[in-house]
């Protein structure tokens, strides 16, 4: 998966190089970082939200508003898929629980 300035979001087939699934995220900045899962691309803007999009269709699944008010600069999925931990400019990481897009830790630079 890739993600480029425009706000577009791509999925890529392995098997001939052509764009599985394509979207675009409107009002958002740019993207700063990205996650990919089977079933989600997951990801992280300048206007401080992460969003996912289903794989295969694009569908915006859910979007955690504010989750770093600088943006957010890096994301990773969980294995067990129930969390999504962030990190954002002003060097704060973040656990979200999935479930319910909720914070469930918060750890800052001292």
């Amino acid at each position: 998966a890739t993600a480029s300035a425009d706000g577009m979001l791509r999925v890529w087939s392995i098997e001939d190089y052509s764009i599985a699934m394509q979207t675009t995220v409107h009002g958002a900045g740019y993207p700063l970082c990205l996650e990919f899962s089977i079933d989600a691309v997951i990801s992280g803007w300048t206007n401080g939200c992460v969003h996912s999009h289903h794989a295969s269709t694009g569908e915006l699944l859910w979007k955690i508003k504010d989750a770093h008010p600088s943006g957010v600069t890096a994301l990773k999925l969980a294995r067990n898929l129930r969390f999504v931990v962030t990190g954002g400019e002003e060097g704060e990481v973040r656990v979200w629980e999935l479930r319910q897009r909720s914070l469930v830790s918060h750890l800052k630079e001292h």
